[in-house]
C-alpha cells in the first residue's frame, strides 16, 4: 500500500512539473498580442487565466495519459 501511494505522489509531481511548460507552450500557441507597446491591467489578468488553464489541461492530459497506460497494462495480459 505504501508503495501505490509513493508512486501515485512521484506521479502528481510529475505531472505538475509536465505541466509547467505545457501552459507556456499553451500560452505561445494562442498568440495573444498587446493592443499597444505593453499589456494592459486587464491583458495581464487574460493571459494568466490563460497560464492557468494551460497548467490545468497539461496536468489533466498528463495523468489521463498516465491513467491510459495503467488501464491499458491491466487488460493486456503479460508474458511473464
Amino acid at each position: 500500500m505504501k508503495e501505490l501511494i509513493a508512486r501515485e505522489f512521484l506521479f502528481f509531481f510529475i505531472a505538475v512539473l509536465v505541466a509547467i511548460p505545457m501552459s507556456m507552450l499553451f500560452l505561445y500557441l494562442m498568440d495573444l498580442q498587446p493592443a499597444g507597446n505593453e499589456l494592459s491591467p486587464e491583458e495581464e489578468v487574460l493571459e494568466m487565466e490563460f497560464l492557468i488553464i494551460g497548467a490545468v489541461l497539461g496536468f489533466l492530459g498528463v495523468y489521463l495519459a498516465r491513467l491510459t497506460v495503467l488501464a491499458v497494462k491491466t487488460i493486456v495480459p503479460s508474458e511473464d
